[in-house]
């Protein structure tokens, strides 16, 4: 991913948060995530990864959009809860947004399918986060 694109998934984040209500706020200093996300008294620590092409998978025909859930540079370690909350992740060619969080993503890599229609239900591998897709309500917990 590039700097560009990744500020442009950032800007994204703020416009469609900011038509929904939602209080953001930008951390001063770095601090391994991109936004403060504030509902009813909570606060969540939301980082974006973006992509912008599919891939196939190994001995399928399918494809995916598959996305690091790292940090750093060269070599990526996974975030964890200690670094972030929710990671968001914004699927460029299909305008859609996941939601996912931290506790729930097992691996560096996540695949999201979301040009395929999936059961949200399904506990296989290939719709393991399509219940986070465009779950903006993450962000407002019930009180």
């Amino acid at each position: 991913m590039s700097l560009k694109q990744g500020e442009t998934a950032q800007a994204k984040f703020l416009y469609e948060a900011m038509l929904r209500g939602l209080v953001v706020a930008t951390p001063f200093n770095t601090v391994g995530y991109d936004y403060i996300i504030e509902s009813n008294r909570t606060f969540n620590r939301l980082q974006i990864k973006s992509v912008s092409y599919q891939q196939k998978l190994k001995n399928s025909d399918n494809k995916t959009y598959r996305l690091i859930i790292g940090k750093g540079s060269k070599t990526k370690v996974k975030y964890t809860k200690d670094d972030v909350d929710i990671i968001g992740c914004y699927i460029i060619p299909e305008d859609v947004w996941y939601f996912i969080p931290i506790e729930a993503i097992s691996t560096i890599y996540v695949s999201l399918y979301p040009h395929r229609e999936l059961d949200k239900r399904a506990n296989d591998n290939c719709g393991k986060y399509e219940k986070y897709k465009n779950e903006w309500k993450i962000f407002a917990p019930v009180v």
